[in-house]
C-alpha cells in the first residue's frame, strides 16, 4: 500500500501494487461494513503504471429490489398506496397509458376535454414525437374504460376546467410520488418503468409482426427499433423469470 486519501465524493481512496492486495484488502472492507451494517460500494479499479485502486463511496448502498419491468398486480398495489385521488389519478394514467410524465401533467399535461369515454380514448401530446410541429397537436390513445371512468369523475368532483390540466404540477411532484409509493412496497421505481411496463404488457400478447405495429404507434415511437428495445426487455424479464421458476422447481 502506498497512499491514501480522501475527496468530496470518495470516502477513501487507497493505492497497491497489486491486483492481489488490492482484492485481499476490498474483501476485508467488504466484511467489515456488513459486519458493521454500514452500507458503502467498494470497488477495486486498476489505474496507470500498474497501480490499483480501493474506491469506497460515500453513497450508501440502496436496499431496493430491482425490477425491469412490473406486473399488474405490482401496478395496483402502487396504486393502492397512493395518499390521495390525485396522485392515484396520476399513477394509474402513467400505468396504463404508457406515455411519459411531461405528456401526463404539467403545461402539456391531459385536460377534461381530451377524454373520450364514447371511444375509450384520451388525447396525450407527444412531446418526443419526430416531426411533430404544433405542440398543441395531441394523438388518440386507446385507454381502459376503467381508467377514462375514473379520470372523469375526479374532473367533475374537483370541477375542473375543460381546458385545463388535470393535474397541474410538474415533473418534481411526479417524481415524488412514484418514489414515496416504491419505498412502501419495497421498490426502487421511476416514472420510466410504467413505460417499460407497459410496452411489457403489450408485447405479452404480441403474436404476429402486425402486433408489433401497434405497439409501435400505441406508444408513438416514430422509429420501430425503438419498440423492439421494449420488447427486448420483456423477452429479458420473461427469461429471467423463467430460469427463477426452473431452479425454484428443482430445489
Amino acid at each position: 500500500m502506498v497512499k491514501m486519501k480522501k475527496t468530496k465524493y470518495i470516502r477513501r481512496s487507497i493505492s497497491f501494487n497489486s491486483e492481489e492486495a488490492a482484492l485481499k484488502m476490498a474483501k476485508k472492507y467488504r466484511e467489515h461494513y456488513k459486519r458493521t451494517k454500514k452500507f458503502y460500494h467498494v470497488m477495486v479499479s486498476n489505474g496507470k503504471r500498474g497501480v490499483w485502486y480501493i474506491y469506497i463511496y460515500n453513497k450508501r448502498r440502496r436496499l431496493f429490489k430491482e425490477t425491469l419491468t412490473l406486473t399488474d398486480r405490482q401496478l395496483k398495489e402502487i396504486i393502492h398506496h397512493a395518499n390521495n385521488s390525485r396522485e392515484r389519478i396520476f399513477l394509474s394514467l402513467i400505468s396504463y397509458s404508457g406515455r411519459r410524465i411531461s405528456e401526463v401533467i404539467g403545461k402539456w399535461g391531459l385536460r377534461p376535454i381530451d377524454v373520450n369515454l364514447k371511444d375509450n380514448t384520451m388525447k396525450f401530446i407527444i412531446l418526443k414525437q419526430h416531426g411533430l410541429k404544433d405542440q398543441e397537436e395531441r394523438r388518440s390513445i386507446v385507454m381502459p374504460d376503467f381508467v377514462i371512468n375514473e379520470v372523469l369523475k375526479y374532473a367533475s368532483s374537483k370541477q375542473l376546467p375543460p381546458d385545463k390540466p388535470i393535474i397541474k404540477y410538474g415533473r418534481k411532484w411526479g417524481y415524488r410520488v412514484v418514489k414515496e409509493a416504491g419505498d412502501k412496497m419495497g421498490l426502487k421505481l421511476h416514472p420510466h418503468l410504467f413505460r417499460h411496463s407497459y410496452a411489457a404488457r403489450l408485447a405479452k400478447e404480441a403474436k404476429t409482426p402486425g402486433d408489433i405495429v401497434k405497439i409501435q404507434d400505441q406508444l408513438q415511437h416514430a422509429d420501430s427499433r425503438m419498440t423492439l428495445e421494449y420488447i427486448r426487455t420483456y423477452n429479458k424479464e420473461a427469461t429471467r423469470e423463467l430460469v427463477e421458476n426452473t431452479f425454484k422447481v428443482v430445489n
